[in-house]
């Protein structure tokens, strides 16, 4: 890692793997929305079409921009499944101990921001608890994001 009497840590890289529990979480609203669309007194050809506006719904509003890696190192960095890297600026994040939101703009497109939904099965145990850390003790947010800073809340 970093000496103890350095001022320099080692660089933050961390490899995303696809949530399977956000997956099925996702899954799961999906199936409670389009049940609570077939319990209603609608007609069936409204409720074909509300199914058919949901499932175009979920088909269109995917991300495109399948995210593989983060680095940040003073700086944060991020690859794309096709390779393309790109310079970030982390606006704001929310740390939970279950759930990790990062909300980024790409550096080329700043007027587009994204944002990156992280659990535990996303990283390793490692990589998780670093970024846990680096989220909470160091500067990592982007100087241009004005007063913007890391949120660290607890459900009660």
């Amino acid at each position: 890692m970093s000496n103890k009497f350095s001022r320099t840590t080692a660089p933050l890289v961390l490899d995303l793997t696809p949530s399977r529990w956000l997956r099925v979480i996702h899954f799961m609203v999906v199936s409670l929305a389009l049940a609570a669309i077939f319990c209603t007194e609608f007609s069936w050809l409204l409720q074909i079409a509300l199914s058919l506006m949901l499932l175009a719904g979920i088909f269109f509003t995917r991300p495109r921009d399948q995210w593989c890696r983060l680095k940040f190192d003073r700086q944060w960095f991020g690859w794309r499944l096709d390779a393309h890297e790109s310079m970030l600026r982390l606006d704001s994040a929310v740390v939970w101990p279950m759930l990790i939101v990062l909300r980024f703009r790409d550096a080329q497109l700043p007027d587009r921001g994204f944002n990156v939904v992280l659990l535990p099965d996303s990283l390793d145990a490692d990589s998780w608890r670093r970024l846990r850390l680096h989220l909470r003790l160091h500067d990592v947010f982007s100087a241009d994001a004005g007063d913007i800073h890391a949120i660290d809340q607890r459900p009660p």
